[in-house]
């Protein structure tokens, strides 16, 4: 007897070619969409017109990939999804390695970006070899854009860190969104993959940031300590300088000659032997003094310049002037604010004159070229030897700055001020003349720390401030006049050290990922092989060949489910042997009983009718079922004949 056919307890086989088509079309249609937006958004962020030339291809990258996702979904609608997804992966690979030109400092975002599109599109829409080559590729184009920003020569201009990291969020929202809402469709080998891949490096990420930014912490800490220490010590310098200069005028403001001079009445004084001794004594220290120095004078009680190292200022009436002033009304040595005459910037000295009986009979005053303040910062700073790191003396009224060790044309422009404040600065020679404009770098964040400093000491500035590089600035304030020492460093470049050590360690943690992954893809063939064998012969049990037996491969869950599986096709083979016996044996019935009742259809005689069902029952049953049978055939004959034979009876 044949086999009996189960075809009809076979469920129709899935068709994977329509839902790979689908997903294929769909993701290409994402990256079009999240690639599109991505344009738009470069495009109003640049301002059209404003940007350089060169800013525009990472627009031109976004866009091509947007189009190669329109035509990887149109390949796909037309039934070729293999070649819609080289191309959307074509364009991918091209756009990230074109990006360095078009952006630099921006490696690790762009990075993330291609390495989780190219990801999501593996899982998606390829399956076996094919995704692990797109997986690969992806985390390969993750890690040349990664090192060639880290490592590599800067072609481009540098990008914008908040852009890029926007875009950046909305593709890994969009993507992430992508392979969870598709995970439970991929393949074994496909989860085993993403999720090895996921597991080693988001922690890694995580960590590495986790650890960059404490250190990035402390090294910033760090840094303001260091500045803080700077500024104190121009501070001190420059401090020291005038505090020299004040004792040295009251010094010599106190010379008998001076007093006794000055003692003289004013008719007595010309061509008097001591106005001799006087101007000897002023040449004198023009002469031992720096070459900063542009005027020595002595000045009477009413201002009048009586004897100058600069003849030509004799004669001169100074009684109007803030220096002349604060001397004789305080009655001690004064330092200026620098005024801007006609010969440059000059700073001033003034002690007054005592006589013998303790009356100020006039000041003693010296004129400096303000550009000493300037050299006197300089020959701290030029001890430093940092990179990116400069010094800035303000006046911290008007925040002018009176000497910048980096830039030397910021000195004598305010930090910030309004056009009526520089024009009445300049009437009374506290400004340069100029147009109004240049004379301020309008910071009023700056103008707002340097007067809130006892409560801020440290102060963090935009890119703006400091040639394209964020910065951190101290600062100190002099003891002997109202200015202000700051001290400032670019945070790049005392991060430099910090930012080379958070290079190497993403490169590490890509090569981790990289070999995770070439591990998680042959570990996740070993896992999956056994499985991919079993449904094999599953699919072959489902045929009818319950001959197939799985291979017991190991003694863990898959080795279990395969003699599980075994067992389970042994029991349905038997239960089917017994199908099959039960069926051959109601067959040999049908077919017994039809013999009978053709052979016995033409006995008419009751005892020979009863022989001839003896006789074939005895061929076709046991001897049990005959003596039962032929009681009941008795009873009946008898039934109907009238007469009851004995049980038993041999008739």
């Amino acid at each position: 007897m044949e086999t009996p056919q189960i075809d009809q307890f076979v469920p129709l086989p899935v068709q994977p070619g329509d839902s790979q088509q689908r997903n294929a079309a769909s993701i290409s249609i994402i990256t079009a969409g999240v690639m599109a937006s991505a344009s738009v958004i470069w495009l109003v962020y640049l301002n059209i017109i404003a940007a350089p030339l060169v800013k525009y291809l990472i627009i031109g990258i976004t866009l091509l990939i947007a189009m190669c996702g329109l035509l990887s979904a149109w390949l796909c609608q037309r039934g070729k999804p293999q070649s819609g997804i080289i191309i959307l992966l074509g364009g991918i690979s091209v756009g990230t390695l074109a990006i360095p030109v078009a952006m630099s400092g921006q490696g690790l975002p762009f990075g993330l970006i291609s390495g989780l599109m190219t990801l999501a599109i593996a899982a998606v829409a390829l399956k076996g070899r094919s995704a692990s080559s797109a997986i690969i590729l992806g985390i390969g184009l993750a890690i040349y854009n990664i090192a060639f920003d880290f490592y590599g020569p800067v072609i481009a201009p540098q990008g914008d860190t908040a852009i890029t990291l926007a875009v950046m969020i909305i593709v890994i929202l969009v993507y992430l969104w992508v392979i969870l809402r598709q995970y439970r469709q991929f393949s074994l080998r496909t989860k085993l993959v993403i999720a090895f891949v996921l597991v080693s490096f988001f922690p890694l990420l995580i960590l590495s940031a986790i650890n960059y930014q404490q250190s990035y912490q402390a090294n910033t800490e760090e840094t303001q300590t260091e500045l803080r220490t700077w500024s104190l010590q121009v501070a001190d310098s420059v401090d020291g300088f005038i505090n020299d200069q004040l004792a040295a005028i009251y010094t010599e403001s106190q010379l008998p000659n001076f007093q006794n001079y000055l003692s003289l009445p004013p008719e007595e004084r010309k061509g008097s032997e001591i106005e001799t001794e006087v101007r000897k004594i002023i040449n004198l220290l023009q002469r031992r003094k720096s070459e900063y120095v542009r005027s020595y004078a002595l000045l009477d009680i009413n201002g009048v310049n009586l004897s100058d190292s600069d003849e030509i200022r004799e004669g001169r009436i100074e009684k109007s002037q803030k220096y002349f002033n604060e001397a004789v009304q305080n009655g001690v040595s004064y330092v200026s604010d620098v005024f801007f005459e006609p010969e440059g910037p000059s700073l001033y000295f003034t002690s007054p004159v005592w006589n013998a009986k303790g009356v100020i009979v006039g000041v003693l005053r010296v004129q400096y070229n303000a550009i000493i303040l300037h050299n006197t910062v300089m020959a701290v700073a030029n001890k430093w030897n940092v990179p990116e790191m400069y010094a800035v003396l303000v006046d911290d009224q008007y925040f002018i700055r009176l000497s910048h060790s980096r830039d030397y044309g910021l000195m004598y422009k305010s930090y910030s001020l309004d056009n009526q404040t520089i024009e009445l600065l300049q009437t009374n020679r506290r400004l340069p003349s100029g147009n109004p404009q240049d004379l301020t770098t309008d910071q009023p964040s700056m103008v707002a720390w340097l007067k809130n400093l006892e409560k801020q000491p440290f102060y963090t500035t935009s890119a703006a401030a400091l040639g394209g590089a964020d910065a951190v600035s101290s600062a100190s304030r002099l003891q002997h006049i109202h200015w202000i020492v700051l001290t400032r460093q670019s945070l790049t470049t005392a991060n430099a050290g910090l930012l080379d050590q958070f290079h190497v360690s993403v490169i590490w943690a890509l090569a981790v990922v990289l070999i995770v992954s070439l591990t998680a893809l042959m570990a996740s063939q070993v896992l999956s092989a056994p499985i991919v064998r079993l449904t094999k012969v599953a699919e072959q049990v489902t045929k009818g060949e319950l001959t197939s037996r799985a291979q017991v491969e190991s003694a863990d869950e898959i080795g279990i489910l395969a003699s599980t599986f075994n067992n389970m096709t042994d029991e349905l083979a038997r239960t089917l042997e017994g199908l099959e016996k039960r069926v051959a044996e109601r067959t040999r019935g049908i077919e017994l009983s039809a013999d009978v009742s053709r052979r016995l259809s033409n006995i008419l005689d009751p005892v020979q009718l009863v022989s001839e069902v003896v006789e074939l029952l005895q061929f076709c049953l046991s001897q049990e079922h005959v003596e039962h049978f032929v009681y009941r055939v008795q009873m009946r004959l008898a039934n109907s004949l009238g007469d009851r034979p004995e049980i038993g009876s041999p008739w």
